[in-house]
């Protein structure tokens, strides 16, 4: 099976990037507009406030105000600055409070979202299969392991990565992700979450939904003056500014939409070409992509709070209506499937049943004769070598080093290896592999260790 070239998909990386940057910038463009426009509402405001007023039955006050209108002129740089840094100002702190409401860990977000946390020392093979999968992605891209969540209510195929830094971030996958994928395709999955993490996605999405919000309260409070104003003469003046700020908030915030659903799609382009650079596989993500588009679940998620966090899935996780095209936040599936394999003829994989057998076997088979051909485990690994051999062995490893390898994990006791899936176990292996065998020296090193803990 031949795979594509890497420099692709570096490339592909580059261009994701790039259009994210042409979007952001075109809803900075967004936001310049919509002040431009209610800076323009309020001097159509002024003027039809002048005009009413000029038909006072005061003479003097009418001249007043005719002689105002006669003068009056849309364009006053002093004016529009001070509008539009109120505006702005005003947008910045609605948009701030919204982000500061966001500000939960991946794990809280998951926990939202009906998941379970899965503990490191899980004896369940689908769950040590995908723990194991998330320490090689978190050993890929170079960044520390997230903890890992599972939707036990979700029969579909999808994942999402929530969390706005690398110390709070988690993943979380449908219980149908476990036990629909081989190893391959969810590995394909995990890297693509991992690319959210790393490039920042999840962040950005939070910054995306407080501008929209700061947005959207302009509107908001159009429609507050609407709704507690009746129309009159003397509230003519606020039922119109309503009216306005109504139109210009709405509009604006479902312009704010359009992009932040265009900022979306981009990123998971940048996230599927970033999972092929991790995993040097583009095939294991594509089979994912072809099972959900075969599966009668899809990647559909049932709980009612996950539209507010549809941007986040893997996969899109509510249909958009009427404008789904436009306000979806990602790319067709045939179209991420054709990138990472160009021979796709629109065939996905179909599923009948939904309790299909776990596929927890991995369809890579490039070490499977070395495991085959390995050494009994009743071999002793404790073999005397010079050190020049072990340089000349490095990164040349053959049928005995994997037969060795497997012998020296078997004789650690099932304690120690639970132990190891633990921050805190795995620093005690590490610290009492340290200790010395003299008693003088032990007890010194245990005093060390018991004021570093003190201290701590």
């Amino acid at each position: 099976m031949a795979y594509s070239r890497p420099s692709n998909f570096f490339q592909r990386q580059a261009q994701a990037r790039s259009s994210c940057q042409k979007l952001v910038f075109l809803f900075a463009a967004a936001v310049f507009l919509i002040i431009v426009a209610l800076y323009f509402a309020f001097r159509l405001i002024w003027v039809i406030y002048l005009f009413t007023e000029s038909f006072s039955t005061n003479t003097t006050k009418a001249h007043y105000y005719f002689g105002k209108l006669h003068a009056f002129s849309f364009w006053d740089p002093p004016l529009f600055f001070f509008i539009a840094a109120s505006v702005a100002l005003f947008i910045i702190f609605a948009s701030l409070w919204k982000m500061n409401t966001l500000q939960k860990g991946g794990g809280a977000v998951a926990e939202m979202l009906g998941g379970r946390l899965i503990p490191r020392t899980s004896n369940d093979p689908a769950e040590r299969q995908l723990l194991n999968v998330v320490e090689e992605m978190a050993i890929a891209s170079g960044i520390h392991v997230p903890q890992v969540f599972v939707l036990d209510k979700e029969n579909s195929i999808n994942a999402f990565a929530a969390g706005l830094t690398l110390n709070d971030s988690a993943i979380a996958v449908t219980r149908g992700t476990l036990d629909l994928l081989s190893r391959d395709e969810l590995q394909g999955v995990i890297a693509h979450e991992f690319s959210h993490i790393l490039n920042g996605d999840t962040r950005l999405n939070i910054q995306l939904i407080g501008i929209i919000y700061g947005i959207l309260i302009i509107g908001i409070i159009g429609g507050q003056i609407l709704e507690y104003y009746k129309i009159s003469a003397k509230s003519v003046i606020l039922i119109i500014g309503g009216i306005l700020l109504a139109i210009i908030g709405y509009a604006g915030s479902f312009l704010g939409r359009l992009i932040q659903s265009a900022v979306c799609r981009q990123r998971e382009l940048l996230a599927d070409a970033s999972a092929v650079q991790f995993t040097r596989n583009p095939h294991g993500l594509a089979n994912a992509l072809k099972k959900i588009g075969g599966y009668v679940y899809g990647s559909g998620i049932k709980a009612v709070a996950a539209k507010q966090a549809s941007h986040l899935f893997f996969g899109e996780s509510h249909r958009s209506g009427l404008f789904s095209g436009f306000l979806a936040t990602h790319p067709p599936l045939e179209e991420r499937i054709r990138l990472l394999d160009p021979t796709f003829k629109g065939n996905f994989t179909i599923i009948k049943d939904s309790n299909i057998t776990p596929q927890t076997q991995s369809t890579d088979t490039t070490h499977e004769g070395f495991y085959m051909a390995a050494a009994p485990l009743t071999a002793s690994p404790m073999v005397k070598v010079k050190p020049a051999e072990i340089v000349s062995r490095v990164g040349k490893p053959n049928t005995e080093s994997f037969g060795r390898s497997l012998a020296i994990l078997a004789m650690i006791p099932a304690k120690i290896q639970q132990a190891l899936n633990t921050p805190q176990g795995a620093a005690s292996v590490i610290c009492a592999l340290l200790l010395g065998t003299d008693c003088k020296e032990r007890a010194t090193q245990f005093n060390v260790l018991q004021r570093a803990s003190y201290y701590k």
